[in-house]
């Protein structure tokens, strides 16, 4: 095996960790000063803490009541029997031992900074596949990223923020479409699903 071959493994994952170092540096930038409010605030007013609540019933009505999390009696008093609706099931379903473990406020922000900085790597890695250009690539990202309408967007719709499943399913349907086999086919419709 010569040096070039043994190089590889760590050019791979430093192509993958500069932009994602990156698109993590611009997050903070862009979405200052969620990162030292981290603990103690989300960002944005409006639905944000109603997309705050429904984290929480979720996780409470499955783990602590043991019931399903789509009816509750706990708003809109004087009614009973409320039908809830859930616009980010993944997010809560998938968070539930986060919430736990890390609570309610910096999960939140979790899923708020991370959806950028999933939205602008998944799309530098759309990106790589179409026009193989790190460069061109990284900018597609940025621009997917941090575009005006998930920055005004994001500040209280948590559901129309999580954006970051739509370049990975296309990345997914394209390697699908290249190569296919049932594991891309299921990873394409898993990720469409998101």
């Amino acid at each position: 095996m010569n040096i070039a071959d043994q190089q590889r493994p760590s050019i791979r994952r430093q192509g993958h960790a500069l932009p994602l170092t990156a698109y993590a540096f611009l997050t903070t930038v862009v979405t200052w000063p969620v990162v030292p409010r981290f603990f103690t605030h989300i960002p944005g007013g409006g639905d944000a803490a109603w997309f705050l609540w429904q984290l929480w019933w979720f996780k409470h009505a499955l783990l602590d009541l043991r019931q399903l999390p789509y009816r509750t009696d706990l708003i809109y008093y004087p009614l009973t029997d409320v039908p809830v609706t859930s616009q980010t099931p993944f997010n809560e379903f998938l968070t539930m031992p986060l919430q736990v473990a890390i609570g309610l406020v910096p999960l939140y922000n979790v899923l708020f900074l991370l959806s950028f900085v999933l939205s602008g790597y998944f799309t530098y890695l759309l990106g790589m596949a179409l026009v193989r250009r790190r460069s061109v690539a990284f900018v597609g990202g940025v621009i997917f990223a941090f575009c005006a309408y998930r920055g005004m967007r994001g500040l209280g719709h948590l559901s129309l923020l999580t954006t970051e499943w739509m370049p990975l399913a296309l990345l997914l349907a394209i390697q699908c479409w290249r190569r296919p086999t049932w594991q891309r086919g299921a990873a394409t419709g898993i990720a469409t699903a998101l």
